[in-house]
């Protein structure tokens, strides 16, 4: 790697934080039981929320930045106002770039500062820098107190000043970064100064496949807290053999901003949503705590008889209240987090929930809306878990990177297992000996991205699986994020689809079905995933079934993630009218370099309408298996291929269709079906006075009998269609003497042919119809010389200009138009065939 005498922080590898606090699990604190039992973070009176309007100068380059922004006696009256959180690009500022692989300055890590090609937009906006300040009072009841400031995210780097003195540095965009403030702070009024840079040496590790936007686009707040405090704390699992007992294990890490003392964690212990009594008490720990102590660390556990365990079909769900008191017996601080009894493990080459087989129904997910950018709303995150449950998704990979805090609290809540996937990505450096997964000095930078992911987000119990990050190559880098996870996390499963040596989990991305079929023969003792597939691009997901019959034939396959969820189109003005949005793909803003619209890939729009790729992975998603092998009699065998519940909690109706219209319907009483077993029905139709010519279906419903928080009581979750072999009449033809006389007439260029209220007109030269008249309203009008036909050159990617060129009247065309997928990823044995014309 190039280095130079003195290096930027935000071009120095080894420079990943400067006065940083270590990562923890994500908690908001407050000062009574019933306000975290509620859990909504504005109402704690130890958090002041800096979110909102904040003063803001862009730059394009860092050596025109304001350097003496952050003191207090610096005007920026005159700077303008910008929202925060958000992404500068979507607020005017700079541009937005869309490129897949390709870094988008300079590859020479890790400095981002060289010289770039003359169409590269860095030409223009070398390294653009955004300076925010904000004033804030802070709260008379904190005095005493200890003062943290957190930054949710920030892309990519950022310096932080309070007050006119410096605090520290940041890199590593999607996980939180925490800063000390107590001593920069006084009573009454503050400013904080923010300095962030679109590109540092972090974004080495940050070159995913979407728009590559910037700012302050998370939360950011300020929270105070006792002087012995409960700065992080775990919760684990182990159960008994048969899932009737378990032993809910506690870790507390304690520390001690004062003078020496003691404190007692109370740990309190309800279903979620319930009012917390007294009686949900089930532990007190006490500690000692040395003055000044960092990271003391209490452990405790309870044995929980006949715990309602957690899955995503039956996400049963408590809240963990964590009470800590001081020597007198008073509340200094109260934590919550939602919990969930359930054990994961590999074995047999499956994956396994609470002693169940489970497969992964799953999709890819990026953090993407259309009128924000980067910065994603809960009200958006709600939009996703709602579709998720009514498509019959229940796995989603957080490509590349960790989420909002708050989506995986909705995945608890709704039950959707979650791969949780680290801020890795480095695709542009390729593969072999040049991937920073080889290269030493990088490992510090590696192995913080995976281990602030972890202690995050390691309460949770959707997740199920941690993914080391994505498209970043092999290397002794991410043997040390592996080694880092089972310091802290025994039971849940590592990913890693670039280095499978290294993972409890093997996969691959975008394998054929028959290779599929080979993979899961082998006799291999880790199970498989596809952890992308199906490229959902255009007009696409056509053969998922197939993908699925072959992950049901073999135990060893555990499912996939289809790439991916969402088109990351942005809203951008139509030129010349201001007020109408058209969904903009890269190159739309003149960013270079671009992959074009391959951000476009997604199962569902930008702002999340159903597709008809969402009711193919339904269809094939769903839990219910149907066979019809004797269907007159109405014989319909029944499969339930969920795990954890009984088919009687649907709906099971039916209908009888005629040439698509419904003749006969009804319902039936609920299917008493367990998991994994199979039933024979029978469904009472009877056979119809049979119209000639007629197609008749029978069509099998389970539809929801209740109303749930993401769906009515009706939504189809599973169907069947069958068609029913009746013997029908045939249509009677048409004798040609009953229909209307045909009339022609003959020139050296054309046939006009007559019929009842219409005309044809062919042209006897290339055949082709160059005028069709009904009711004398011309529907085709060509050329009356029509162009001679241009034959199609033998690389089909240039199909488009030839079919232009041979305008003269409908021909006969037996190539179907290009899909995006075509256009990205090659024509199969298209080429072939026209070369063989």
């Amino acid at each position: 790697m190039s280095q130079q005498a003195v290096q930027n922080d935000w071009e120095n590898e080894l420079v990943i934080g400067i006065n940083k606090e270590s990562p923890r699990a994500h908690a908001i604190h407050y000062a009574t039981i019933k306000e975290a039992s509620e859990d909504v973070r504005l109402h704690s009176p130890y958090l002041l929320d800096l979110n909102g309007t904040w003063r803001f100068n862009w730059v394009k380059h860092p050596d025109l930045r304001p350097m003496d922004f952050y003191k207090m006696d610096y005007d920026v009256s005159y700077w303008d106002d910008i929202e925060v959180p958000s992404n500068w690009q979507m607020k005017g500022y700079g541009k937005p770039i869309y490129t897949n692989v390709r870094y988008p300055f300079a590859k020479n890590p890790p400095f981002v500062m060289g010289e770039t090609p003359d169409n590269f937009t860095n030409n223009e906006l070398p390294n653009p820098v955004g300076s925010y300040r904000k004033e804030f009072v802070l709260p008379a009841e904190w005095d005493g107190k200890e003062i943290f400031i957190h930054f949710a995210g920030v892309k990519s780097a950022f310096y932080i000043w309070v007050n006119g003195e410096k605090v520290g540095y940041s890199q590593g965009s999607m996980t939180p970064a925490e800063f000390d403030i107590t001593q920069y702070v006084t009573p009454g009024k503050n400013m904080v100064a923010v300095e962030v840079y679109r590109w540092s040496d972090g974004s080495y590790l940050e070159d995913q496949d979407f728009w590559r936007l910037s700012g302050i686009y998370r939360d950011v707040y300020l929270y105070a807290t006792p002087k012995i405090h409960l700065w992080d704390f775990s919760l684990k699992t182990t159960f008994n053999e048969d899932y009737s007992a378990a032993n809910l294990n506690v870790d507390l890490d304690l520390r001690n901003f004062g003078s020496s003392g003691t404190a007692v964690c109370d740990i309190y212990l309800a279903e979620f949503g319930k009012k917390i009594e007294s009686g949900d008490l089930i532990l007190s720990v006490p500690a000692v705590l040395p003055s000044d102590a960092k990271d003391l660390r209490a452990s405790d556990s309870y044995e929980v008889a006949n715990p309602r365990l957690w899955s995503a079909e039956i996400p049963n769900l408590y809240q963990v209240i964590l009470v800590l008191k001081d020597e007198n017996n008073t509340i200094t601080e109260v934590l919550s987090t939602p919990f969930g009894f359930r054990e994961i493990k590999i074995a047999d080459q499956q994956l396994w929930v609470n002693g169940k087989s489970v497969l992964l129904k799953g999709v890819n997910r990026h953090e993407h809306d259309p009128y924000t950018g980067r910065h994603v709303s809960l009200e958006s995150m709600w939009r996703d878990i709602e579709l998720f449950k009514q498509f019959n998704v229940n796995t989603v990979r957080t490509c590349h990177y960790p989420d909002h805090p708050d989506f995986y609290k909705l995945c608890d809540i709704h039950g959707i297992y979650v791969i949780d996937e680290a801020n890795i990505e480095s695709h542009g450096m390729g593969y072999e000996a040049a991937s920073l997964g080889h290269a030493v000095s990088w490992e510090k930078a590696h192995v913080d991205r995976v281990v602030s992911m972890v202690e995050r987000d390691k309460n949770h119990p959707s997740i199920i699986i941690w993914s080391l990050g994505n498209e970043a190559g092999p290397g002794v880098n991410f043997e040390a994020c592996t080694a880092a996870i089972k310091e802290r996390d025994q039971e849940r499963p590592v990913h890693y689809e670039r280095y499978n040596e290294i993972a409890d989990i093997e996969s691959t991305m975008y394998p054929k079905v028959e290779w599929m079929d080979k993979t899961g023969a082998k006799d291999n003792p880790k199970p498989f995933i596809m952890c992308e597939y199906a490229h959902a691009m255009g007009n696409s997901v056509g053969n998922l079934q197939e993908y699925w019959d072959v992950i049901e034939k073999h135990p060893r396959l555990i499912g996939g993630c289809i790439w991916d969820w969402v088109d990351q189109g942005l809203a951008k003005p139509i030129p010349g009218n201001e007020n109408e949005y058209f969904f903009a793909y890269g190159g739309d803003y003149g960013d270079r370099p671009t992959d074009w619209n391959f951000c476009i890939n997604g199962l569902t729009t930008p702002d999340r309408q159903v597709t008809a790729k969402m009711e193919e992975m339904k269809k094939v998603y769903q839990y219910v298996g149907f066979k019809a092998d004797d269907l007159l009699p109405g014989k319909v065998e029944i499969k339930n291929k969920y795990q954890f519940f009984n088919l009687n909690k649907f709906k099971l109706s039916w209908e009888l269709e005629c040439n698509g219209s419904v003749i006969q319907a009804g319902e039936l009483e609920a299917l008493d079906l367990d998991p994994g077993n199979s039933k024979e029905i029978t469904i009472p139709f009877t056979k119809p006075e049979l119209v000639a010519g007629g197609e008749y279906f029978l069509k099998i419903l389970f539809s929801l009998k209740t109303e749930e928080q993401w769906a009515r009581p009706g939504h189809v979750l599973a169907w069947e269609q069958f068609q029913v072999p009746y013997d029908t009449p045939a249509l009677t033809d048409l004798a040609s003497e009953d229909l209307p006389p045909l009339s022609m007439k003959e020139s050296d260029s054309e046939v006009l042919v007559k019929g009842k209220n219409f005309t044809v007109t062919f042209n006897k030269k290339v055949g082709t119809i160059t005028q069709l008249k009904y009711y004398n309203t011309a529907i085709i009008e060509t050329a009356k010389e029509a162009i001679e036909p241009v034959k199609p050159e033998t690389e089909l990617i240039h199909w488009p200009e030839a079919q232009e060129s041979s305008i003269g009247g409908p021909m006969l065309n037996i190539f179907r138009a290009p899909t995006d997928n075509d256009f990205i990823f090659g024509y199969g044995p298209g080429p072939r065939w026209v070369k063989q014309q």
